[in-house]
């Protein structure tokens, strides 16, 4: 089981991803470590990525998919995932929509398509308050508080369709981590 935490940057990815993994012993793979270099640089100057930006990045996530899938692994993965085609790139490694890049002709890879009920997207929904108060006080990011309007302008959420689970931020960390365990029925042992 892969389990894809989803959300709005400040939404809490990272501290439900560690918690999770606490309590299912899974391996964490924070999407932020996958941007390249310039990625990085630009969003530190306060620039929205392109699609075109983010197209490597999410290719690379598909891959750490695969890879833990290939291993007979589970795992969890923090990335904000904010529309549906980037969704469906990490899940199935090809773009899968002709006008996704500018150049209208992007590098694709030949990824195996994941069934659902072995990637599972968990959506931590918030509202733009809550969130740009998390901003402000988040510190040592690159991601400036400055692009959490960029963020929900991006945010298209996820579709009945999607099957994601969907989880309030303003539950507690522990409550939201309890409640994805208890969603599953094969998430793992709980330690």
């Amino acid at each position: 089981m892969i389990v894809i935490l989803m959300g709005v940057c400040g939404c809490g990815k990272t501290t439900i991803a560690q918690l999770l993994s606490e309590k299912v012993g899974w391996p964490i793979a924070e999407a932020d470590d996958y941007h390249t270099s310039e990625n990085k640089a630009k969003m530190a100057r306060g620039i929205p990525l392109e699609d075109q930006d983010r197209l490597p990045w999410l290719l690379a996530l598909h891959q750490v998919i695969q890879r833990w899938l290939d291993e007979g692994s589970s795992g969890i993965i923090t990335c904000s995932s904010l529309k549906k085609i980037y969704r469906e790139i990490i899940l199935n490694g090809n773009v899968g929509a002709e006008d996704f890049a500018e150049d209208k002709n992007p590098s694709r890879i030949n990824g195996a398509a994941f069934p659902p009920q072995n990637v599972k997207f968990v959506y931590l929904k918030g509202d733009k308050e809550t969130i740009a108060q998390r901003m402000q006080m988040r510190t040592g990011h690159f991601m400036p508080p400055s692009l959490v309007e960029s963020q929900f302008q991006t945010l298209e959420e996820p579709t009945e369709e999607e099957n994601c689970i969907i989880m309030d931020i303003a539950e507690s960390p522990d409550r939201i981590v309890e409640k994805i365990i208890h969603s599953f029925d094969n998430i793992g042992t709980v330690t």
